[in-house]
């Protein structure tokens, strides 16, 4: 099933490692995207998907393949994880995101600030389940 026309190509040519991640991305996406069609524009976005990840660079790489398929939509994601400024995080999720991706002890520090703000989130995916009950 084709979500997007547009997405036709870029599914193509995926690599070896985004198959999964798309497997997860894409229909949440779909679901996002009709909704945004009855929203109001100006208003600021809540997130509505949060993608938890056991390490930084799973995060990164789920947080491009969301930018890849994401952007032709206008659905906008942050990552959030430790080793890094928290500041531009807190920026991006004030000024409103789709989507968060996310490491455990990085969202449990801005739940713990109050800048994270979860109540509309519909979708939970845990990305890694197995490797995040081990830690």
């Amino acid at each position: 099933m084709c979500l997007y026309p547009y997405l036709v190509l870029s599914v193509l040519s995926l690599s070896r490692f985004s198959g999964k991640t798309c497997g997860f991305l894409l229909p949440v996406f779909h679901k996002l995207e009709q909704q945004q069609q009855g929203r109001r524009t100006g208003q600021p976005k809540s997130p509505k998907l949060l993608v938890l990840a056991p390490t930084r660079e799973l995060s990164v790489q789920i947080l491009e393949e969301a930018q890849k398929f994401g952007r032709n939509v206008g659905l906008r994601s942050i990552c959030c994880y430790g080793g890094s400024s928290k500041y531009p995080q807190i920026q991006a999720l004030e000024r409103g995101v789709d989507m968060i991706i996310a490491t455990p002890g990085r969202l449990n520090d801005l739940i713990e600030m109050r800048k994270a703000n979860l109540t509309s989130i519909e979708y939970l995916v845990l990305d890694e389940a197995d490797r995040m009950l081990d830690m």
